[in-house]
């Protein structure tokens, strides 16, 4: 894996509690490429916005986007240790980085377009 690493300046938390594991997050310096090793075969050598490693509890964000796609991949990135945490990535019949992309987008809408529904879900 690249290790070029940036100190975080971009606002994201160095941190994020998913399930009983406290994965942390570092911002890459870009190009931030996917190899056979650590990636699926249709990602491999492509450019990345992030990377979630379930086995050493580390996500990686690839700096320089813009916030709004920063907010989507990480919220995605998360999706992927819930997806751990939850036995889904065991799953053969369950396309897992296909699930996620298809639901990252609406669910960042979601939120943003209902403040009140997020505040009553984390206060409940």
């Amino acid at each position: 894996m690249n290790t070029k690493t940036k100190k975080n300046t971009s606002g994201i938390p160095d941190d994020v509690i998913i399930g009983p594991y406290t994965y942390n997050v570092v911002i890459r310096k870009r190009p931030f490429v996917a190899n056979e090793k650590e990636h699926p075969k249709e990602t491999a050598g492509t450019d990345l916005l992030g990377y979630t490693d379930t086995a050493s509890h580390r996500i990686d964000i690839a700096e320089g986007v813009p916030p709004a796609a920063m907010a989507d991949t990480l919220l995605h990135e998360i999706l992927h240790g819930v997806c751990d945490v939850v036995g889904m990535c065991e799953s053969e019949d369950v396309n897992e980085e296909k699930v996620i992309r298809m639901i990252t987008p609406t669910l960042i809408d979601v939120f943003r377009r209902n403040p009140k529904v997020v505040e009553y879900i984390l206060t409940a």
